[in-house]
């Protein structure tokens, strides 16, 4: 056994609160009306051994795939979406673009668009259509807003085989034509989830805890350092791991009734902080890891549409992109979209509000007549108040 002491002996300390998510873990169960989907990946960061983390860390991401025609794109994708139940045949709509305040390119959340024209099929298509996402701005030079020429990413969810979880993937398309109800775009590639799938256990504003076996320690191992049995953890201590969190509905109306303007994905970089380990005949085998968030996304790439440049979470701060969609699924972070229910109820009520401060206009304008009058009146005839 190595000398230095495994992460499952260190006392498990949080400062949040945790919330149960798997159904088989005993405890206080996290009502929300969504659960998350977690893909794990290894990355080239190496955490240091000793001294504090870098304050920003920058990670290429691999090159846009560019095998596939438009053409190819086009039937592909229709494929996946007629293979999706009606509820699921969306795609989450992100734009790019340059924040003048911090001079950074960020994503901008546009929100859940239906695909369209998925009942007609041409060999020779080249183009998709998309309704209008509900965040859209007319107003051309807007953040929020859409035209000719701007590139977006579509993300969506696989969902062809019942009963097996779901699989995500991302396309990034070009509009071309801004309709007066939808989007025309060119896919230009396609690109799909590459993490491991893990089963989240619990979680918290400062990391999760997920099960782990060993074909996950070999695929974060690599095929250059497969695991020890006398430390598993050795190959995997100080990798930097990418935690790729979708928000996947527990019901069909699960996140229709919050109408988040959420992402469909939360990417942050996380490092093992403890491990629960069980004695077998092969060894010691890890049951399941603790990951601890330590940098959140901070800079997008227009090469290659996805995070490249991360920020340290200080020790005594959480992680901003999970503690905010935690909120808004919880409900303590009210939604910017409008609701249609709510936005017809409310042009009711101010329909009848001016109805009502009309009728007491003109009351009060008879009533004064009415005392103006009666002032004249008793004038003329000599009279005063008093009398």
């Amino acid at each position: 056994m190595p000398d230095q002491p495994a992460p499952a002996s260190q006392p498990e300390r949080r400062a949040t609160a945790r919330f149960i998510h798997a159904s088989s873990t005993s405890g206080v169960h996290s009502r929300l009306p969504a659960q998350f989907d977690i893909y794990l990946a290894r990355t080239d960061l190496l955490y240091p051994a000793q001294g504090p983390l870098p304050a920003r860390v920058s990670l290429p991401y691999p090159p846009p795939p560019s095998d596939q025609t438009a053409q190819e794109l086009v039937r592909d994708f229709k494929g996946i979406m007629r293979g999706n139940p009606v509820p699921d045949q969306v795609v989450h709509v992100t734009k790019p673009y340059m924040d003048q305040r911090s001079l950074r390119i960020v994503p901008t959340v546009l929100g859940r668009a239906k695909v369209l024209g998925l009942d007609r099929d041409r060999p020779d298509d080249r183009s998709l259509f998309i309704r209008k996402p509900p965040k859209m701005n007319p107003d051309t030079g807007d953040p929020d807003a859409l035209g000719g020429g701007d590139v977006i990413v579509l993300g969506f969810s696989i969902l062809s085989v019942p009963g097996a979880p779901p699989q995500y993937a991302e396309l990034v398309a070009e509009v071309l034509r801004v309709a007066s109800e939808h989007l025309v775009l060119r896919p230009r590639y396609l690109r799909q989830e590459e993490g491991r799938r893990v089963e989240l256990i619990d979680f918290s504003a400062g990391g999760v805890k997920i099960a782990a076996d060993g074909e996950l320690m070999a695929f974060l191992s690599g095929a250059s350092a497969p695991p020890s049995p006398d430390d598993p953890l050795a190959p995997v201590r100080y990798i930097g791991l990418r935690l790729n969190l979708y928000i996947s509905r527990s019901s069909v109306y699960g996140l229709d009734m919050y109408r988040t303007d959420l992402p469909m994905k939360v990417s942050l970089l996380g490092q093992i902080a403890r491990a629960d380990l069980v004695v077998s005949e092969q060894g010691l085998q890890v049951q399941s890891l603790g990951i601890k968030f330590t940098y959140d996304p901070s800079e997008f790439s227009i090469k290659t549409h996805a995070y490249e440049k991360w920020t340290r979470i200080r020790e005594t701060w959480q992680s901003q992109h999970f503690s905010e969609m935690h909120s808004a699924l919880s409900g303590r972070k009210k939604s910017t979209l409008p609701n249609p229910e709510l936005v017809e109820r409310a042009k009711k009520l101010f329909e009848r509000s001016k109805l009502r401060r009309r009728a007491n206009a003109r009351w009060l304008i008879k009533t004064t007549l009415d005392i103006a009058e009666q002032k004249r009146m008793e004038i003329e005839s000599g009279r005063t108040p008093e009398d």
